[in-house]
């Protein structure tokens, strides 16, 4: 879950990246109609362009890489979704 701000881990994910968080990840980007690739915990180029889209919106450098000012955009989009 993305919804804690503090009790989760939180790190550096990149193209590349696999797992439990890039999942939730894309899960997050899909339901905030970002992502329409398959959730199969791979961070390859659809979630980069996802990750890429979320971080245009929060007004952050357009890297596709999850670093810390990401993780903080994903999780208000993540709390805004399940509010």
């Amino acid at each position: 879950m993305l919804c804690n701000r503090d009790l989760i881990e939180k790190p550096l994910l990149r193209r590349g990246s696999t797992g439990p968080l890039v999942k939730r990840v894309q899960q997050v980007l899909r339901d905030a109609k970002l992502y329409q690739g398959a959730i199969d915990s791979v961070f390859g180029a659809l979630t980069e362009q996802a990750v890429m889209k979320i971080q245009a919106a929060a007004q952050l450098a357009q890297t596709g890489i999850i670093d810390p000012e990401t993780w903080s955009a994903l999780v208000d989009r993540a709390t805004m979704l399940t509010v």
